[in-house]
């Protein structure tokens, strides 16, 4: 739960922006105002298999493609101020997913809104109405 609670400590605050709303031996959890919370508390010590039920990765969408790449560089840096977390294996290769303390695939993307309305009809969008 140590090592646990140090890395959703820095990727909620540091490259979320949530607030800490408390960290304990046995549950930790972040939120932010308005938006989402996201806890953690100690599970099963057997291995998740990701075609069992469960939590198999979380995405969160960026406001740029700059803050992705910023992201990265900042991760980079977590796992190299921190040996005690492990970074574990790369999933899906050959995207660089990497499992994080949990076994779990946290995504940090960002999609262009052009790309949600590539297959709708450009007198359909709402900013044409």
């Amino acid at each position: 739960m140590k090592n646990s609670v140090k890395f959703y400590n820095f990727f909620c605050r540091e490259l979320l922006g949530f607030e800490t709303l408390h960290i304990m031996d046995e549950h930790a959890m972040w939120f932010r105002y308005g938006a989402t919370a996201i806890g953690i508390s100690p599970g099963t010590t057997v291995q998740h298999h990701k075609f069992n039920p469960g939590l198999h990765h979380l995405a969160f969408n960026l406001d740029n493609r700059a803050q992705v790449d910023e992201a990265y560089i900042k991760i980079t840096k977590f796992y190299a101020d921190n040996e005690g977390v492990d970074l574990g294996r790369i999933l899906d290769a050959p995207a660089e997913y990497p499992y994080m303390p949990d076994g779990i695939k946290l995504e940090l993307v960002y999609t262009p809104a052009e790309a949600y309305l590539a297959d709708v009809p450009p007198e359909t969008h709402l900013a044409s109405n």
